[in-house]
């Protein structure tokens, strides 16, 4: 059975304790953890987390939070920029994911999460600097992957056809060019299906898949929408996942407390249609 989880930054507003309890009155006991918190609200997406405040304490707190509730935390979600071009600027992406791993380790979290990262007003592939561009995001992860496995972490690379690795095959190719045992993907199909069917995401990414974000899009869109309002296929997906990846974490995204429980039941639904065919 789909065992559906929730990212935290589906209940903001709340204090971890809040969102933990939340979670588990609606029936999701998985999560990815990122610190938006109202106690604790520092995460930077696509920037450099202040963590100055965050000691091991309160991480082992926030962390108790969920597990003493039955809830699994997959992850700590950094989400930084990897693919940062600038030396010193990449010196301070350095420092914020160690201070990530560090919390991962002290808290017994398997993965840190992150995407490519990039340049506001330069996101995607650019013609004139692609050769650069992918060569020292390769290199750079490859740093942030020995970072991670100094502390016994994993890290969970979230691949986006905005970014350096547009399609799961791409993303395959640039882990295999890395060539770090740790490196492992966060599969959002929504971000990789303008360039690879259902089938093939898994078919390519699976003997590396993390987990899963669930979330939809448009052929048309830029950004995502919740599941089942785009046009993915998404029985043909978790006839796949069913395949390939059988019990790994799926997590929503882009949902709120309002409608997070119908968007769950709505994958749940596509879940036993694929089931049922198989």
């Amino acid at each position: 059975m789909l065992n559906v989880g929730l990212v935290t930054r589906s209940l903001g507003g709340l204090s971890a304790a809040q969102c933990a309890e939340t979670m588990a009155r609606l029936g999701f006991f998985q999560t990815e953890l990122c610190l938006t918190f109202a106690d604790k609200n520092v995460w930077s997406y696509n920037g450099v987390t202040d963590l100055s405040g965050v000691d091991d304490g309160f991480a082992l707190r926030t962390v108790d939070e969920f597990r003493r509730r039955g809830i699994e935390v997959v992850s700590w979600g950094a989400f930084t920029n990897p693919a940062e071009p600038d030396p010193e600027k990449f010196r301070a992406v350095e420092a914020c994911w160690t201070r990530f791993c560090e919390l991962a380790e002290i808290t017994g979290v398997r993965y840190v999460a992150t995407e490519t990262g990039f340049q506001p007003g330069r996101r995607g592939i650019c013609a004139d600097t692609y050769e650069a561009d992918f060569l020292r995001f390769a290199d750079q992860m490859r740093t942030l992957c020995r970072i991670a496995a100094a502390h016994s972490v994993e890290v969970a690379f979230e691949p986006c056809m905005l970014d350096l690795t547009p399609s799961a095959k791409r993303t395959a190719d640039f882990a295999g060019l890395v060539g770090e045992p740790n490196l492992k993907i966060l599969l959002d199909p929504a971000n990789l299906i303008h360039n690879s069917g259902e089938e093939e995401m898994f078919a390519s990414l699976a003997p590396r898949l993390a987990y899963v974000h669930g979330k939809d899009r448009k052929l048309t869109d830029t950004y995502g929408r919740n599941l089942g309002e785009g046009e993915i296929d998404w029985t043909a997906f978790f006839r796949a996942y069913e395949k390939y990846a059988p019990g790994a974490p799926f997590l929503l995204e882009y949902v709120n407390a309002d409608n997070c429980c119908e968007v769950r039941d709505r994958a749940l639904g596509f879940y036993r249609n694929a089931v049922e065919e198989r």
